[in-house]
């Protein structure tokens, strides 16, 4: 008990020393001639802004959506819906803004793809714990039983004990149930968020990658794909931090309901202890797009 609580109490020390020292060193900047390519600086400002905007508002529709619905129920909803707000912020920052960062007319032949900006470790990361997530979800969803309102949020095991009676040993059947349980109930409300939240940000992607610029200007080009590339990560590191909160939600709701049926067997032990790792590697992933999120890191213009 004393090796747990000390865990609750250093594990969010650490996790918050380490995105504070992660993120001091990321503050870093690139350098262009702003009195040439003043566009571009209002395109970063906006985009920029954009993203704190959204990332307040996103803070108040995760509290206000976390605190709706019945039995905790708008807790599985809440990562989803803010990241969602977050996606939004940003692709609207960067339409109301990249008009003044091209030149009316003049344009250079190029093809822009998508992957082109993507960063590619946070991708792979946030698509391997994506998958996780649906995995960990289709699962609890499946194991899921009724509780007492009729509501699938309970776990429930079976097994044999052998008794001692008059007449001799007898094997009985005895069982165990415990909620809350992450069932249908809490994993239906990740079916309505998450698809969502992906669908708006592949347009967001979508829209960083095709907006028009002046590609024949090779000055211009560098910059432009430096905020295009920092526009596309604060994207993909919003979706990684929804998908790692709503992972971080299953585990260890899970781990709970199952680690109390060790008395069942090893293996439930064993699923409890698996889930836990997961919910560490979910907190883990969302400490790190927490620091891409509010550091946008080398891309952010400065004066030159």
């Amino acid at each position: 008990m004393f090796f747990a609580l000390m865990s609750l109490i250093l594990v969010p020390i650490i996790v918050a020393a380490v995105v504070i020292v992660w993120a001091v060193r990321r503050n870093r900047a690139i350098v262009f001639d702003e009195d040439r390519y003043p566009g571009l600086v209002a395109l970063r400002r906006s985009t920029v802004a954009a993203r704190y905007v959204g990332l307040a508002v996103g803070a108040v529709v995760f509290v206000l959506v976390a605190s709706s619905g019945q039995l905790g129920r708008g807790l599985f909803l809440a990562p989803a819906a803010a990241g969602a707000v977050l996606v939004l912020a940003v692709m609207i920052g960067q339409q109301l803004a990249y008009g003044s960062a091209r030149t009316t007319g003049v344009a250079g032949v190029e093809r822009r793809l998508i992957r082109n900006y993507l960063p590619r470790s946070l991708t792979v990361a946030v698509l391997l714990f994506l998958a996780v997530l649906v995995a960990s979800a289709a699962w609890t969803t499946l194991a899921a039983s009724p509780d007492d309102l009729g509501l699938y949020r309970a776990f429930s095991v079976t097994g044999t004990q052998i008794l001692t009676t008059e007449t001799g040993p007898e094997v009985a059947t005895v069982g165990s149930t415990r909620s809350p349980f992450p069932g249908a109930f809490y994993t239906s409300m990740l079916a309505i968020g998450l698809p969502i939240l992906l669908v708006l940000s592949a347009v967001a992607l979508w829209l960083t990658a095709r907006r028009p610029r002046n590609g024949a200007d090779p000055e211009l080009v560098p910059t432009d794909d430096a905020l295009r590339r920092q526009t596309a990560e604060g994207i993909v590191a919003a979706v990684g931090l929804a998908v790692s909160m709503s992972l971080l939600g299953v585990a260890v709701g899970a781990a709970i309901s199952v680690g109390g049926m060790a008395e069942y067997g090893m293996r439930y032990t064993l699923a409890a202890g698996g889930l836990g790792v997961a919910g560490l590697a979910s907190l883990a992933i969302a400490s790190w797009c927490a620091v891409l999120v509010l550091v946008p890191g080398g891309a952010t213009v400065k004066p030159s």
